[in-house]
């Protein structure tokens, strides 16, 4: 009797294992998850995520006796709450545009002429700083991507944000070595999209050099350039943009260009990273990214997945100059939320490993766009602003229902 007792049970749970992973009805490229698999049952087992070149997501779950994980590698989208997911999702589309030998950073639409501005790193196989970025014109069908360059050029810039014709470009690392447009330094530089010409704002805090700048924000009211001052510069000792350890303590800083004037807004992230604004500027999002963390003067970086890799969520004062009660948004599933956006319904939307969350204004995850590579950054484009451009070692465009907001 005991024997029929476990039978039973066994077969039981493997029913319900069957049913927590299905093909979302409107989709065959999307799968949906039951009830987020907040009780999974029999054995299971994720791989953890080791270092940046060995990630795995929830996708990667392995359930003892049940083959229907297979479902979630088999999709594009990983669908956690049905209604609202599909209603984002549509009918949607996934496409790879292009493949590239660096990584594509700082993803930046500039509704006024169509296209999307990203900036190159290093080169993967040789280290070498890129002298140009890439540019894709939405005007033509397919997009067509096509070099960029600047004068003088701009090398390893890491986030973008684009305001009144000008983009806005954090850059993250310094070389004083550099033959072709003098010496680089961490800091924030201006480009006139129309004419290429770059120009340096922001290179030192009273003399002293910046870390990394890593991502950047500007507020439409005031002009205002919100950043993240972190570490990560300090993981380019291998390569040719190599700089000294950090001088400045990491924090988030407020920049007003016409001033000049610099102030720091918070000091309390291990490492900070992403920024955006919710559509009505009264909250701002900001991602910890402590769990990757530099290896001191050398090229890469390191991982822990119980370090910090959560967004927060801050209320911004009305006159903008202060950010107040600090709370914590969203714990990524995997590695880290390291570029962020926020759709035209308040959606917050942050690159985390090989994928993109979409999750609500409450922080519940509502749906993951799955890719095969690191997703360094992505942002709305289009006239209806109605696809995600995702960027890394790949160029991608998902089409779906989700809009953003024109800048």
């Amino acid at each position: 009797m005991k024997h029929f007792l476990c039978i039973i049970v066994l077969l039981a749970g493997a029913s319900t294992a069957e049913q927590l992973f299905s093909r979302c009805h409107s989709s065959t490229r999307a799968a949906c998850v039951k009830d987020y698999a907040a009780a999974i049952p029999g054995p299971f087992f994720r791989p953890p995520s080791t270092d940046l070149e060995h990630t795995y997501d929830f996708s990667d779950i392995v359930i003892a006796g049940d083959k229907s994980t297979q479902i979630l590698n088999d999709s594009d989208f990983l669908v956690f709450d049905q209604k609202r997911g599909m209603e984002i999702l549509g009918s949607p589309s996934y496409e790879i545009l292009w493949n590239d030998t660096a990584e594509l950073e700082g993803a930046t639409y500039v509704p006024r002429q169509n296209k999307i501005y990203t900036m190159r790193l290093f080169e993967t196989e040789t280290s070498q700083v890129s002298f140009y970025q890439l540019v894709v014109d939405l005007n033509k069908d397919p997009p067509t991507v096509s070099k960029y360059f600047t004068n003088p050029p701009i090398i390893q810039a890491s986030g973008g944000s684009y305001h009144n014709g000008i983009l806005y470009v954090g850059v993250c690392g310094s070389n004083d070595n550099i033959t072709r447009g003098g010496p680089s330094r961490s800091g924030i530089r201006a480009i006139d999209i129309e004419t290429g010409k770059s120009t340096v704002l922001l290179n030192n805090y009273f003399g002293t050099p910046w870390g990394c700048i890593d991502d950047l924000v500007v507020h439409p009211g005031t002009g205002d350039i919100f950043f993240s001052n972190n570490d990560y510069g300090w993981a380019s000792g291998g390569y040719d943009f190599a700089m000294a350890a950090p001088e400045l303590p990491v924090a988030i800083f407020r920049f007003t260009p016409s001033t000049g004037a610099v102030r720091v807004v918070d000091d309390t992230l291990k490492e900070p990273n992403g920024l955006a604004f919710s559509p009505d500027y009264k909250t701002m999002y900001i991602s910890d990214t402590g769990s990757v963390s530099p290896i001191a003067g050398m090229s890469g970086q390191q991982y822990t997945s119980t370090g910090h890799r959560t967004i927060y969520a801050y209320n911004v004062s009305q006159d903008t100059v202060h950010l107040t009660n600090k709370r914590a948004f969203y714990l990524t599933q995997d590695l880290i939320p390291d570029a962020l956006r926020v759709a035209a319904n308040g959606y917050v939307l942050c690159s985390a490993g090989n994928g993109v969350d979409v999750v609500d204004t409450q922080g519940i995850l509502l749906l993951r766009i799955k890719t095969d590579f690191l997703v360094a950054s992505f942002t709305f484009g289009g006239r209806n602003m109605d696809e995600l451009w995702l960027t890394g070692s790949r160029i991608v465009r998902v089409k779906w229902n989700l809009t953003g907001v024109v800048h």
